[in-house]
């Protein structure tokens, strides 16, 4: 389990802050036997003040959040890209 130092994390912070402004929406996907990640990211998440910025455990919850930005065929793209990378 990796845990970032608070000052990678207060970086981290900054830089999603200034992505604020040229991103539509994120989705940041963590292994879901990664609870750690996952909770210090919803945090990291939370303190950038972007809501369209979310964390998931599962892909086709990020897909999900990313459709309302993405058309069709952009959509078929990412499931296919997330199950190329899906863990055996």
């Amino acid at each position: 389990v990796v845990v970032y130092a608070q000052p990678v994390t207060d970086r981290l912070v900054e830089l999603f802050q200034l992505m604020n402004t040229r991103l539509e929406r994120i989705a940041i996907l963590v292994s879901p036997t990664n609870a750690t990640m996952f909770l210090q990211l919803e945090r990291l998440v939370r303190e950038a003040h972007f809501p369209l910025r979310k964390v998931f455990r599962e892909p086709e919850g990020a897909i999900e959040h990313l459709r309302g930005a993405l058309d069709a065929a952009e959509v078929e793209r990412a499931r296919a890209f997330l199950a190329e990378h899906r863990p055996a």
